[in-house]
C-alpha cells in the first residue's frame, strides 16, 4: 500500500484536497464525493494503509472580487459564499463523524485559512465559525520572522485553545515574485530550511 510504509516510519499521512469552488452552492457536492470517497479507502484498509487524516485547502475568500484574503470586495457577490463554506465544514464533519463511529482509529481533519480572517472588515469570516468545526486548524501563517508567526497566529491559537482543537501554524517555503503571491517578507526561501527550523523551534 502507497500508505503502509510511512505509517511504520511514525509519520502522518494526510490526504489533501481543495477547491474554492466547495465554497459555492453549485460545488458542495462534487467536495463532499471527495472526502467520501477518502473515507470509503480508509474503510476498505487495515489501520496501518489509512490515511490518518483529511486536510482540505478550500480558500473560499479567493473566489470575491480582486483581492485574495479580503472578503470585503465584490459588495453583496459574497453574501452566499460563506455560508455555503460552513455549511460544506458542517457537512464534512458529519461524514467524518459516521465514519469516526464504525472505525477505529479515528480519522481527524482540517481546512486551510489565511492569517488574517480574524482581522479582516467582514464579519461574518469568523475564525470561531471554523474552529467548532474542524477537528484541526491549519493558518497559513506565511511570516518569516519568529515576531511575526507568533502575532499573526496568536488569536487563532487561542481561539482553538477555548475550543479544544489541535491547531496547526503553517510556514511557506517556496520562492516570492510575480505571480506567487508572496513577498519576501511571506516565505523562507531566501533564508533556508535550517533558519525557518530555528525560528519554528522558536514559535513551538
Amino acid at each position: 500500500s502507497v500508505v503502509l510504509e510511512p505509517v511504520f516510519l511514525l509519520v502522518r499521512v494526510e490526504a489533501v484536497a481543495g477547491d474554492r469552488g466547495w465554497s459555492q452552492p453549485s460545488g458542495t457536492n462534487a467536495g463532499k464525493t471527495i472526502v467520501s470517497q477518502i473515507l470509503s479507502f480508509n474503510s476498505a484498509r487495515v489501520s496501518n494503509q489509512r490515511f490518518d487524516s483529511i486536510h482540505l485547502d478550500i480558500e473560499p475568500h479567493t473566489l470575491i472580487g480582486v483581492a485574495p484574503e479580503n472578503w470585503d470586495w465584490g459588495g453583496a457577490s459574497h453574501a452566499n459564499i460563506w455560508p455555503a463554506y460552513l455549511n460544506f465544514l458542517k457537512a464534512v464533519s458529519n461524514l467524518v463523524a459516521v465514519y469516526n463511529a464504525a472505525n477505529n482509529p479515528d480519522i481527524d481533519w482540517s481546512d486551510s485559512i489565511p492569517y488574517n480572517w480574524d482581522t479582516d472588515a467582514y464579519t461574518d469570516s469568523n475564525i470561531t465559525n471554523v474552529i467548532r468545526k474542524v477537528s484541526r486548524l491549519f493558518v497559513q501563517d506565511y511570516w518569516d520572522t519568529y515576531a511575526n508567526i507568533r502575532q499573526f497566529a496568536s488569536n487563532e491559537v487561542n481561539a482553538a485553545n477555548i475550543w479544544g482543537k489541535k491547531i496547526v501554524v503553517g510556514i511557506e517555503t517556496m520562492t516570492n515574485g510575480a505571480g506567487t503571491g508572496l513577498g519576501i517578507a511571506n516565505t523562507f526561501f531566501q533564508e533556508g530550511a535550517t533558519n525557518a527550523m530555528n525560528v519554528l523551534a522558536q514559535v513551538e
